[in-house]
């Protein structure tokens, strides 16, 4: 991690693609404006509910797998995966990547678990 980040100094922004992604994948609460879905992860983030994994991945809430870009002291939601508690492909997310890699773009919707 870099220091950066520890310092707590990170302000939340989300793409087109981010909100999208988060409303389809995330579900709960689903947001009209980025600007919302930005309140909420700044939220989660000042209550240190924002763990970096690997790379670009994040775990947000201990649920919610995130790919977040940092660029000029902002961290940027680039795409969402999902929830770990409804798709369990997310809990092993190196092999889900390694599989991504090799077979092309994986349906994570398919892999959703019904309540």
């Amino acid at each position: 991690m870099s220091r950066l980040y520890e310092e707590g100094s990170k302000k939340f922004r989300n793409t087109d693609h981010g909100l999208l992604r988060w409303n389809s994948r995330v579900k709960n609460p689903v947001f009209k404006t980025k600007s919302e879905l930005n309140c909420h992860l700044q939220q989660l983030y000042d209550e240190g509910k924002v763990k970096h994994l690997f790379g670009d991945y994040y775990l947000i809430d201990d649920d919610i797998i995130a790919v977040l870009d940092v660029l000029d002291e902002q961290l940027v939601g680039i795409t969402f995966f999902g929830r770990r508690s409804v798709n369990p492909m997310l809990w092993n997310l190196p092999q889900l990547l390694k599989s991504r890699k090799k077979y092309g773009k994986v349906n994570l919707e398919a892999f959703l678990q019904t309540t």
